[in-house]
């Protein structure tokens, strides 16, 4: 409940010494003092196509309804020093009252919604603002949190986060990480799914540290790694071929390996990508298969040989932390 709200009415119960309860039509009660009964008095108003109830049993209806003005006004007053942002910010602190929440569903009017967080590792948020403002069709609302920035989008438009991802790496040579949420039902699972980004930040740097746009689906395998226990890992990776794994370990081999799977198993553009022959290319990726038995051009070979070096980067990461 809106706290101005809920001090006006505090304000009038002490003042008349009286019960008093105000509550949403067919909806949750927002405020109540004192034991009311069935024979209470009743008030209905209308504000921001919702319907308002106020009872008591001590104040009259002329009370009530002279009581209903002043919550209209506090009401208006307050929708008029909230802007969209402001109320995006208050959603993240879980202090949305139902009254924000009916300000962003009429001003946006979406069945969904989503998160996307851009961070950008030298602090330019100034400049990102500027220019994300310019993208607004993208976008409902944007607001600062620490050194990042949130954008609530229409789930329909998530997909955007690539164009404004590029429209900050070619105007403003800014090579910024950006992070999407799944899909948002309720304004009031904000707060929850920005922690969400947060935990898929914190996982991307350590399993997909290249990566710029990063959906929090992509992190379906990373969930199930990051829940093993080192020595679960560990035992994982000792039944493995060691020297398959060392392989696996090396730089040149561990960049062509993600090409290839950005490029969706593509021979061709992985190739051009690296500047190298597709038969060298080829001859590399013998040389893994020869040694791991597994061939990074089968889907099924490509997704084992990624689960391998998550769970060797999992164990990087835990060495690290310790």
């Amino acid at each position: 409940m809106s706290k101005y709200l809920n001090d006006l009415l505090q304000d009038y119960t002490n003042q008349f010494q009286c019960s008093l309860r105000c509550l949403v039509k067919q909806g949750e009660v927002l405020f109540e003092v004192g034991k009311l009964t069935n024979e209470a008095n009743r008030c209905e108003f209308e504000f921001n196509h919702m319907t308002y109830v106020l009872e008591s049993v001590e104040l009259s209806e002329k009370d009530l309804k002279l009581i209903s003005l002043a919550c209209m006004q506090c009401l208006k007053n307050e929708i008029k020093t909230k802007s969209n942002e402001d109320i995006l910010a208050i959603a993240l602190r879980q202090e949305l009252t139902h009254l924000d929440q009916r300000q962003l569903t009429n001003a946006f009017n979406c069945e969904w919604y989503g998160l996307m967080l851009i961070v950008d590792p030298h602090n330019r948020n100034d400049e990102i603002l500027d220019l994300v403002k310019q993208l607004s069709q993208y976008y409902l609302c944007v607001t600062r949190v620490e050194n990042q920035l949130l954008i609530l989008m229409n789930w329909e438009d998530i997909e955007q986060a690539t164009i404004i991802q590029q429209s900050l790496e070619s105007e403003l040579y800014i090579l910024s990480k950006v992070y999407t949420s799944r899909k948002i039902t309720d304004l009031s699972e904000i707060s929850s799914s920005y922690d969400n980004l947060c935990e898929i930040k914190r996982l991307a740097t350590v399993f997909y540290p290249n990566k710029v746009i990063i959906k929090e689906s992509d992190l379906s395998l990373v969930y199930t790694i990051n829940k093993l226990t080192k020595a679960e890992t560990e035992k994982i990776l000792a039944e493995t071929n060691q020297e398959g794994l060392k392989l696996l370990d090396d730089l040149e081999n561990k960049k062509m390996i993600q090409v290839f799977f950005d490029n969706n198993l593509n021979l061709a553009e992985t190739a051009r990508q690296l500047y190298i022959h597709r038969n060298t290319l080829i001859y590399r990726l013998d040389k893994l298969t020869e040694v791991l038995g597994l061939d990074i051009r089968k889907f099924d070979d490509a997704f084992q040989l990624s689960y391998l070096m998550m769970l060797m980067q999992h164990v990087k990461s835990t060495k690290k932390l310790g």
